[in-house]
This record gives C-alpha cells, sequence and structure tokens, in this order.
C-alpha cells in the first residue's frame, strides 16, 4: 500500500516518456524491467542488518531505471528527470538519515555523470542549472520531509507512552496508598515510568536541614547526604522549589559533579520538588543515560509523580506508626504480647533451636501498693532498659503481662541461657527480685506447648522461694 503511489507515478512516466520523442526500445523496456526489479526488491523484508540498509538497493536500482528511461526518450530533454526525486521521498519516509545521505549522493550522480561524461545534445551543459536546482530542492524537500515524519512518530509515540504511563502512575498510587514501602515504590515507579536508569529519594533530616537518600532504586548504593543550600542542584530544588533538568550541555555552578560521578556519570538527571501543601519536604532524582527533552512525556510524569509523594509517605509513615503502636508496649517500649506471638510462630516456622525464658517480677502488687503506681511504672521502665542492654541484637524481648516478660534467644546453648537470664535477673532496679523459668524447644513443640512449659518452669522458681531461676527437663 505504500509502494503503490510511488509505482503509479514511475508507471506514468514509462506511459508518457514515449510521448513526442524518439524511443530506444532496447533501452526502454530495460529501463521497465529495472523498475519493477526495484519494486520487488523493496518487497522483500529486511531483517538484522540489511534492515539497516534496506531502501538502499532498490532506490539505487530504480534511479538506473529512470536513467535508462531518460536515455531512451531522448536523454535531459525527455522531461522525465522529476521522477528521480521519488527514491528521495521514499527514503524520507521510511529510511533513516545515513541512507538519505546515501540516495541523495546517488540522486546527484544521476542528475551530473550524465552531464560530465556524455554530453552532446542529449545532456548539453545548459542542463547544469536545472541539475543544481533539482539537487538542492530535492535535499531539502528529503530532509525537511524526514525531519517532520520524525517529529510526527516521535509524538505519536509520546502520546502512546503518556497515556500508558498515565494509567501506571495511577495504578502506582493506588497501590501505594495503604503500603508500609511508599518511599522505595516510588523511586521504583519512577523509574519505570520515566524509563530512568535510577530514582534517588532525599528529605532533610534533623534541625540541620541536611537532605539524605530515604529510598533508591536501580542503583545500590550507601545513604548519601546533601547540605541545604544553593551549594548543589539538589538543594537548588529544595530551596527555591522548582524543578530543574541537567544535562551535559548544561554548565552551571549549582551541580554536584562528585556526585554526579558517584551515580554512574549520567546524560541528565531531573531534580524535582515533593511537596506537602505548599512546602517543600524532599526532592525526588531520577537519571537517564542519554538526554531527555526539557518538558517532555517523561519530565512530565515524574512532575506528576511527585505531586503525589508527599501524601502516599504520610500515609506510610502513620501506617508505620499505627502498626508499631499496636505492636508495642506503650510503657517499656519493648514489644507487646501480640508482636510476641508474632515472633514466637515466625521462630517456630524457621524450625531453628532457640531456648524461650519467662521473667516476673516478685512481689510486685506489694511494690505497688507500699510505694504507689508510678514507682511501679518507673521500676518496669528502667527494669526493662537495663535488660535490653544485656542482649544481643538477636534476642528477642517482649512485656506480656504486667509484671511478666518473655525472651527468645535463638542459636542458644542451655547453659549460655542460664547465665543470660541469671544475668537479667540480677539488674531489676530499686532492689527488687524476679523469678524466671528456661525451656529449650524441642522438635514438633506447639507454641502453646512451648508456653505451657515455660510457665511451668516459672512456678517451680515461685514456689522454691523466687529470686532464683528453673529450668524445665
Amino acid at each position: 500500500m505504500n509502494l503503490a503511489p510511488f509505482a503509479a507515478a514511475a508507471g506514468l512516466a514509462a506511459i508518457v516518456a514515449p510521448i513526442a520523442s524518439k524511443v530506444d526500445w532496447t533501452e526502454y523496456f530495460g529501463a521497465i524491467a529495472l523498475g519493477v526489479l526495484a519494486g520487488l526488491v523493496r518487497l522483500i523484508p529486511g531483517r538484522g542488518a540489511i534492515a539497516k540498509v534496506r531502501e538502499i538497493p532498490p532506490s539505487l536500482i530504480f534511479l538506473a531505471a529512470v536513467a535508462c528511461l531518460r536515455a531512451a526518450a531522448g536523454g535531459a530533454n525527455s522531461g522525465i528527470a522529476v521522477v528521480a526525486l521519488l527514491p528521495v521521498f521514499w527514503t524520507a519516509l521510511h529510511g533513516d538519515r545515513p541512507q538519505l545521505c546515501v540516495v541523495t549522493v546517488a540522486m546527484a550522480v544521476f542528475f551530473l555523470a550524465p552531464l560530465v561524461f556524455i554530453g552532446g545534445t542529449a545532456y548539453p551543459e545548459a542542463q547544469y542549472k536545472a541539475a543544481v536546482l533539482f539537487l538542492a530542492v530535492g535535499a531539502i524537500i528529503g530532509f525537511t520531509t524526514q525531519w517532520l515524519v520524525g517529529e510526527v512518530r516521535y509524538q505519536a509515540n509520546e502520546a502512546e507512552h503518556r497515556e500508558q504511563a498515565l494509567e501506571q502512575v495511577a495504578a502506582v498510587m493506588r497501590g501505594m496508598s495503604n503500603s508500609p514501602h511508599a518511599r522505595a515504590e516510588v523511586c521504583q515507579a519512577a523509574r519505570s515510568i520515566g524509563k530512568a536508569s535510577f530514582a534517588l529519594l532525599y528529605e532533610p533530616t534533623g534541625r540541620s536541614g541536611t537532605l539524605r537518600t530515604t529510598a533508591m532504586a536501580g542503583i545500590d548504593l550507601p545513604p548519601l547526604e546533601i547540605a541545604p543550600g544553593n551549594g548543589s542542584a539538589t538543594g537548588r530544588a529544595f530551596v527555591s522549589r522548582r524543578s530543574f533538568l541537567w544535562d551535559e550541555g548544561i554548565t552551571t555552578a549549582s551541580f554536584d559533579h562528585t556526585m554526579w560521578q558517584t551515580l554512574g556519570r549520567p546524560a541528565s538527571m531531573l531534580f524535582e520538588p515533593v511537596f506537602s501543601g505548599k512546602e517543600p519536604v524532599g526532592v525526588l532524582v531520577v537519571g537517564w543515560p542519554h538526554k531527555i527533552r526539557a518538558g517532555g512525556t517523561r519530565a512530565s510524569l515524574i512532575t506528576l509523580l511527585a505531586h503525589e509523594v508527599a501524601a502516599a509517605i504520610k500515609r506510610a509513615d502513620l501506617l508505620s506508626q499505627l502498626t508499631d503502636m499496636a505492636s508495642t508496649d506503650s510503657l517499656t517500649g519493648l514489644p507487646n504480647r501480640r508482636a510476641w506471638e508474632t515472633q514466637l510462630d515466625h521462630a517456630l516456622l524457621e524450625g531453628k533451636p532457640f531456648v524461650l525464658a519467662m521473667l516476673d517480677l516478685d512481689h510486685f502488687k506489694d511494690f505497688n501498693d507500699s510505694r504507689g503506681h508510678p514507682a511501679g511504672d518507673r521500676l518496669l521502665k528502667e527494669t526493662a532498659v537495663s535488660w535490653r542492654e544485656e542482649l544481643r541484637s538477636g534476642d528477642f524481648l517482649a512485656r506480656i503481662g504486667g509484671e511478666e516478660f518473655a525472651l527468645l534467644l535463638p542459636h542458644c546453648a542451655t547453659e549460655d541461657a542460664l547465665r543470660v537470664v541469671d544475668r537479667l535477673r540480677r539488674r531489676v532496679r530499686y532492689e527488687q527480685t524476679c523469678s524466671a523459668g528456661i525451656v529449650v524447644r524441642e522438635p514438633g513443640e506447639s507454641s502453646e506447648e512451648l508456653m505451657t512449659r515455660v510457665d511451668e518452669a516459672l512456678y517451680s522458681a515461685k514456689t522454691d522461694g523466687r529470686d532464683r531461676v528453673s529450668l524445665a527437663l
């Protein structure tokens, strides 16, 4: 279908060429054969390396056909030289810039070679002017057409990408509405939607306002920090509240070249401020390995995403805070019973050995009655703090009742567990004492069975006189 108008114009040239001309029929039919061959060659599918030059062979064959037809109909005065512009137009529409350059040079050969090497009445010197004008006009129209076609294709691709990306932005925002990992998801979404190589989210930390990365995607680096102010592009975007698109052709004193090198020397970077209301709360930094257009779809979509980031992060922080509140004891700051049950179930699913301990403050009711509840609260809080200082990072201590605490010690030998719990027992504040029971998890034992056994061990320590540790055998 694309070839039909060009084939029709070539056929018309073949029809009108013999009119009022003395025709060399051998060259005429040779030209027809070459023209048909050019069309057939163009219809052959091009793949791989052939696709990069597929417009050149049929164009050269067609120019040879037009040259034969022009020679058959009397040379420069045949009136069909204009048909030589067809392969230029075709290549402008369907080829790339290198192919168009080759075809344009071939067109120059078509017009100038007969004047130089044949001449005479068929190709007089007076035709030089017409040849040069044909070349100039053909080249201008060809390259202008190719540029316009490229722009139309770019705009069409941008429109399609914009529609898909808007749907993706909406889907991302729906997914982040209840996600506790909004920061990481925002960076991943920015990278995906913008077809970027990486994305980072900077947020101010502490009173100094230092900007620090809180999430990143497409790049694995330790947290990066940038001083506030206009000394860097990130700081400039945060302070000025305006986005800033940088590429390799821009020279500015506020661009941090050290950070640029750390990020892998991207060709383009977008610094997009993130707002909560009218106040900036961060900067989304996105990088590409190639230059992007200012105001293009990619930059616009990042801007659109950035407008929604603050709300998503605020919801995530609130969700995380509510989750912490639901699993944390408000008095001691330790995990509560719900968190303990979750942790115990997780440890059982892992199937790895661990030791379980239950600690209970002795005569706590008497302490409360004699000194008052505020003193009892201080005893619980300060004891919890002193106990945490004695434990490893992987140990899990929780407050599961009024004065009752549970302790999970993974990968801990029985003798070591006894020493740890005895050490905790001796660190109870205000000269109070505590009793403890210890059990070693047995294969196939459920959480209910474990808690029953450790309760019995604790009861044994209480009945044996308190202020001691009892190991369940």
